[in-house]
């Protein structure tokens, strides 16, 4: 919306001005709706989808009566978390700087919007693979129990005839029997694919045992982001940003007295979620204001859809497409089994996971991205939340280049090698999608007039406003969404030219003020009460 040119603001309030002062009131005119608050997310088109998940993708949408988004973005984070640190991306032709593909994600909606159901969709293959470790687990230690109770049974018996015989003829039986039984003992630590419920704390010793990488799932995001802001969580916080960018720097060990020192060589966390609308706003709203940290710790949930029309549930009634699901399977079992430089034409280097490049035609594809990219981060203006999500593309673009390509190696649609320029191209439309629902997400900071006169007018239309407010009034009132003068005055300069209000003037001991007269449609015979946040 265009402002008000201030001449002719100034026309209007010498005219508002003359009218008091004769004692008359001005007439209201009609009322328009008030512009959208938030940016429009747009949904996601299926030719957005990777080939080994298109099918089975669309098909659980359709049945859940969801967008695919929503059970996109799980799993694409979910396929990166089993390459993990096993494989990376240097998404330069000449230098070492290297991508890990673990990223990190939510959905928004209200409780109807389907966020579990879609989820768990898809999360079910790996959950499969998770179920499959831990029955090899289980079978693992009972076989190595099994064999325990057979060497400890033999052990003692060879204690018993030491009684009843020359003991030093049997020590040699018996000291290979304790060889066997420390050959057995060792039983290899399970791997773990997710984890669900788990302090930060246990997190890290999971890790410990899991240098791949883990992903962690939180079905609402709202305690993790409550917890991440309070105070003596700081270590935790400083845990998770290290192991948003895969371990890089190396090994992260935590000395407590209580459990001593943990060692994560090179922690690696995916990480998805989903919450609602209005706590998220609240994650927004301090990273605009410079609350919380200025780590960019929200910016790093770069695959975070928000859509316009998330779904209600009204799906098809159908058998799933199971043709479909075992191919998306056996995509995710590739990436869980392959050897990275046989099955994928991983280069090797000293010290540093194992690389994949961009080839030749795929590498320009990139390299006009990320032109793109940086002139977008340097004409981003004044806002500087937004603009810190923007720069943290530059992983979360190239690591889906490397799932997408690993995928489809993992389904005979691209050859061990290169990243492919069909990899790089699919991943640079999601870069766009994306930055459209982050767009949505930070309305607050890019539309900041059009979400303050939302906020103002929410409490206009349940009259919530007295008539004849101030200006500074307004502003102490500390209300959601106009917690600074600005604000107050942006939503003015909104609502006004719609009809919703009028700055107007009282004279009082000679001297001129301007208060805010609501339109007659929102004024209550006495004061409302205050209507609750």
């Amino acid at each position: 919306m265009s402002a008000i040119p201030d001449n002719l603001l100034r026309l209007q309030r010498e005219a508002a001005l003359a009218i008091v002062q004769s004692g008359e009131e001005l007439p209201w005119p009609a009322r328009e709706a008030l512009p959208p608050p938030r940016a429009s997310a747009p949904a996601m088109p299926s030719s957005l989808l990777p080939l080994a998940f298109r099918d089975w993708i669309v098909d659980d949408a359709e049945r859940l009566g969801a967008c695919i988004e929503f059970v996109a973005v799980p799993a694409v984070i979910a396929a990166g978390s089993l390459l993990g640190r096993s494989l990376s991306i240097r998404p330069k032709a000449r230098n070492n700087w290297t991508v890990i593909p673990n990223l990190w994600g939510q959905s928004i909606a209200r409780p109807a919007g389907m966020k579990t159901p879609t989820a768990n969709s898809g999360l079910y293959h790996l959950r499969r693979l998770a179920a499959e470790e831990m029955d090899r687990y289980k079978r693992v230690r009972a076989d190595a129990k099994a064999r325990l109770d057979v060497l400890a049974a033999q052990r003692a018996a060879l204690l018993r005839a030491a009684k009843k015989t020359n003991a030093d003829e049997l020590a040699a039986d018996v000291a290979a029997l304790d060889r066997q039984i420390e050959e057995v003992r060792p039983v290899a630590a399970r791997r773990r694919y997710i984890v669900n419920d788990c302090t930060v704390e246990a997190l890290q010793n999971i890790l410990s045992e899991n240098r791949r990488g883990v992903f962690w799932y939180r079905d609402e995001l709202t305690g993790l982001y409550g917890m991440m802001g309070r105070d003596g969580h700081e270590n935790d916080r400083a845990f998770l940003l290290e192991a948003y960018e895969g371990g890089l720097s190396g090994a992260y060990e935590s000395d407590r007295i209580a459990r001593g020192n943990v060692r994560a060589d090179g922690p690696c966390v995916s990480l998805f979620g989903t919450i609602q609308p209005g706590p998220i706003q609240r994650q927004v709203e301090g990273a605009v204001a410079g609350r919380g940290g200025a780590d960019g710790w929200i910016q790093r949930f770069g695959m975070t859809v928000f859509p316009d029309e998330p779904g209600e549930g009204r799906g098809v009634d159908r058998e799933p497409n199971v043709k479909a699901r075992d191919l998306a399977f056996r995509a995710f079992r590739f990436l869980d089994e392959a050897d990275r430089v046989r099955d994928l034409g991983a280069q090797q280097e000293d010290g540093a996971p194992d690389f994949l490049r961009f080839a030749p035609d795929a590498q320009g594809i990139f390299d006009d991205w990320l032109e793109e990219h940086h002139d977008a981060v340097r004409n981003a203006g004044d806002t500087p939340a937004f603009e810190e999500y923007l720069v943290k593309q530059r992983k979360t673009v190239p690591a889906l280049a490397l799932i997408f390509h690993a995928l489809d190696v993992a389904v005979g649609a691209e050859r061990p090698g290169p990243v492919s320029a069909r990899a790089v191209d699919l991943a640079t439309q999601w870069g766009a999608f994306l930055r459209l629902h982050a767009a949505k997400l930070f309305s607050l900071e890019l539309r900041q007039a059009e979400t303050a006169a939302a906020a103002l007018g929410a409490r206009l239309l349940r009259r919530a406003v007295p008539d004849g407010l101030t200006v500074s009034d307004l502003g102490e009132r500390d209300w959601s969404g106009l917690g600074r003068p600005a604000l107050v005055h942006a939503a003015l300069d909104v609502l006004e030219p719609l009809g919703w209000i009028r700055r107007d003037y009282q004279i009082t001991s000679g001297r001129t003020r301007t208060v805010v007269r609501i339109h007659p449609d929102f004024r209550t015979p006495a004061a409302a009460p205050e209507a609750p946040e």
